[in-house]
């Protein structure tokens, strides 16, 4: 058992390797060269193995928190209030400056849980419209859309970042847009109902299919629309029905299907062409899509009679 002094115990930079914890009985689970390459929100995903913790809390930054795998039991007063609580796979915590927790005492289980920082700038991407989405301290929520998606950010960073840019800060807005969403409802606000005009769709989709190897970023889609990037992936998604990455993703797909089928590229050069990371990175999504790999859907459309 240790004890820290107001430490930021929950909001360690994510390059320290450790957070929310003692140090000696966690590592990180993400390469440095893996976190360089991210470009979305900063996260960490840290392991702890079993371990007790006696600190004060208080934190300076805006951010998430999330159990990913494992348990914790925590004992704190925060404002008036002595708690005790247990955060199970699933749990979400979200922290704002000046949240404190004293005597807390934490003891881990073997866990694993994801630290996103919510006051870093997303790389070209600003969040204007997005002011104060965090909303209030929440010490523990449930939701199953912002679970899922943290958990794909750390698997695409632990992954090499294979789906680009975009991907990177589609994750990251979403974030943002689904802690806004829990804000609005919480205090009553209307939900943006709006679509994009059929000219500000075409020009984004003839800036997607342009050059499907770009690593195309939020920004220039936003600017091509005439929106903020907040407001473009909301209205995006109420045109189409699905975000701008997914959109992209897909036409990669259909792309890479009708050159695997007509053409006598190797397969290496499609996946370059149509900005897959690699052949096994478009190897893996025909599988996932079409539930065949793109050697024997080749192989298949050859076999097919004139």
């Amino acid at each position: 058992m240790r004890g820290l002094r107001y430490k930021e115990f929950w909001m360690q930079d994510p390059a320290s390797g450790s957070a929310c914890g003692d140090p000696v009985f966690e590592r990180s689970l993400l390469t440095t060269e893996a976190v360089d390459g991210w470009r979305g929100f900063p996260v960490s995903w840290i392991e702890a193995s079993p371990h007790e913790v006696h600190a004060e809390l208080l934190t300076e930054r805006n951010a998430l928190v999330m159990i990913d795998t494992g348990s914790t039991q925590a004992d704190f007063h925060y404002g008036k209030r002595a708690m005790s609580w247990e955060f199970q796979p699933g749990s979400i915590g979200l922290f704002t400056p000046g949240t404190e927790l004293r005597l807390s005492k934490w003891r881990w289980t073997p866990t694993r849980r994801v630290r996103i920082d919510l006051d870093a700038p997303l790389p070209g991407c600003a969040l204007e419209t997005l002011q104060g989405f965090c909303g209030p301290t929440e010490i523990e929520f449930r939701d199953p859309e912002l679970t899922a998606v943290v958990r794909a950010m750390v698997l695409e960073i632990a992954g090499g970042n294979a789906n680009g840019r975009l991907y990177a800060e589609s994750l990251s807005l979403g974030v943002a847009l689904r802690l806004q969403q829990r804000k609005n409802a919480r205090y009553g606000t209307a939900r943006e109902r709006g679509k994009l005009s059929g000219e500000q769709l075409r020009k984004v989709q003839e800036l997607i299919r342009a050059d499907l190897g770009k690593d195309l970023c939020l920004a220039a889609l936003a600017r091509e629309s005439g929106f903020s990037p907040a407001q473009f992936v909301r209205l995006f998604k109420n045109t189409v029905g699905c975000t701008p990455y997914q959109y992209l993703f897909q036409a990669r797909l259909e792309v890479a299907r009708e050159l695997v089928r007509a053409s006598d590229q190797p397969l290496t050069t499609i996946a370059a062409e149509t900005g897959f990371a690699s052949q096994s990175h478009m190897t893996s999504a025909f599988a996932k899509a079409f539930n065949v790999r793109p050697g024997e859907m080749r192989r298949l459309e050859r076999l097919r009679p004139q």
